[in-house]
């Protein structure tokens, strides 16, 4: 019976003695996250209240903006009254949070678990209630979570429906609302968003933007994105549609399936990261203009950690601190450069009513030791330069584009200018030919059996254009 009896008493005292214990790491782990927001530049966090129980605890934070570092990024640009009045604006942007925890490891405030704690947060302001329309009894933002025995977060966040109405300026607005999930330990965080319609009526536009959809990883703690710049990630963002009509007009205007990836990928020593950016649509269309099956991927790679830490540092001083900058310059600027920096644009492609481009350009920094006395010294940056461009574009879309240069051009003109929009159109459509023939015959562009191509390299200051040496400007 004892042998019994014993494991029991054990187990009641866990549930009684461990909640004192985790309500104590809570605080501290408050403590730390309002820090973190502090350290944060432009953004402030305080503790308002605290309420220490020994199954639970309350917490009220209030969340803002620092108005000192956002006045003081247009110090000097704008009158004394106009300064004050930044300052006012950015100081009543602050919400207070309350976060209501229960203490582990027997969790019942979300359901029967096991773990060091469950949690609420709800944020609320009626200052928000002055612009838009939500619910009574809901919170504008609220998350519920779960802290589990090893200390991984689980949690559920979401903004309900709401409509803004601006009746004087004949605007309405009506947001489906927010639901995400999300999920972080020590080296992994996880997150995923939905929304399912943004609808607006203006006096010039009404507006539909349908399935937003927020999928993202991240290879460590989100929290350590704050202490650390490179961070192995990859995120999408993606659009069903956006369907737009022009109430003066009628015009429509039509988006269908938009994603935005972004990857992160930083090096085994940790002190290089490489960025992906990829843009992929399925078509565009407004009035006579039709993009489909479009492709951008542009690539950042060899970005350094010195030099982004300073950046960040920086960043932190708004009013601007020459010889901090100077410092920049001369030491983390150099380690980024002698890093061979890169940017590219690794693949471009799609269709321009109907006709087909496709293309990419690659560039690189190498060699450098060290910067130049006059930054602004372009022999010195094309000397240390590799570019490799290369472009394709179907006869139709070549016409396209020279005849939106030369409407370009009559529109600029003040001798044109007053033409009709049906009259410009006739005289681009008609010298857009001569356009093209003239870069052709001067080198600029090179016909092909589909089209025509343009090709560009750059390497040990010498530069060439479709095959042909150019000269450089020094």
């Amino acid at each position: 019976m004892k042998k019994i009896i014993i494991p029991i008493a054990v187990l009641a005292s866990l549930g009684l003695i461990a909640p004192k214990f985790i309500g104590q790491r809570l605080n501290k782990d408050i403590e730390s996250f309002i820090t973190q927001i502090n350290n944060f530049p432009g953004y402030q966090a305080k503790l308002v209240s605290t309420d220490n129980g020994w199954f639970g605890s309350s917490f009220v934070i209030n969340f803002g903006y620092d108005p000192e570092y956002f006045a003081g990024l247009y110090q000097g640009q704008y009158t004394d009254d106009t300064q004050k009045s930044l300052f006012e604006a950015f100081g009543q942007f602050n919400v207070n949070a309350e976060i209501n925890t229960q203490h582990g490891p027997i969790i019942t405030q979300n359901g029967l678990s096991l773990g060091l704690a469950g949690w609420t947060l709800d944020v609320e302001d009626e200052l928000f209630r002055e612009f838009i329309d939500y619910a009574q009894e809901q919170s504008l933002y609220s998350v519920k979570g779960h802290v589990s025995l090893s200390s991984s977060v689980q949690f559920e966040d979401r903004i309900p429906n709401f409509n803004y109405v601006g009746a004087e300026q004949g605007i309405e607005w009506a947001f489906s609302g927010w639901e995400g999930a999300g999920h972080v330990s020590s080296n992994h965080s996880q997150y995923t968003g939905n929304i399912k319609q943004i609808t607006g009526a203006m006096p010039f536009l009404n507006i539909s933007v349908n399935d937003i959809v927020l999928d993202s990883t991240l290879q460590q703690s989100w929290v350590d994105i704050f202490s650390n710049p490179l961070y192995d990630s990859n995120g999408i963002l993606s659009i069903a549609s956006v369907d737009a009509t022009s109430t003066a007009t009628q015009e429509k205007t039509n988006l269908k399936n938009l994603s935005i990836n972004a990857i992160t990928d930083k090096n085994d020593a940790g002190t290089l990261m490489d960025m992906r950016l990829s843009y992929k649509l399925e078509s565009f269309s407004a009035a006579d203009f039709m993009l489909e099956n479009m492709l951008l991927v542009t690539d950042f790679k060899n970005l350094e950690k010195s030099f982004i830490e300073a950046y960040q540092r920086l960043s932190q001083d708004p009013g601007g601190n020459p010889e901090a900058m100077k410092s920049i310059l001369q030491n983390e600027f150099v380690a980024q450069l002698q890093a061979n920096p890169e940017i590219n644009i690794s693949a471009l492609s799609g269709q321009l009513n109907g006709g087909h481009f496709e293309g990419n350009i690659f560039t690189k920094l190498n060699d450098i030791k060290a910067i130049p006395e006059t930054l602004e010294d372009p022999k010195f940056w094309l000397s240390h330069a590799l570019v490799d461009a290369n472009l394709n574009m179907d006869k139709s879309v070549t016409l396209l584009s020279a005849e939106q240069s030369v409407l370009n051009q009559l529109k600029a003109n003040p001798d044109t200018a007053q033409m009709s929009e049906e009259e410009m159109q006739n005289i681009a459509s008609q010298q857009a030919q001569i356009l093209l023939d003239n870069f052709r015959q001067q080198g600029m562009l090179t016909e092909t059996s589909e089209g025509y191509q343009i090709t560009f390299s750059l390497k040990d200051s010498q530069a060439k254009l479709n095959g042909n040496p150019m000269p450089l400007p020094f």
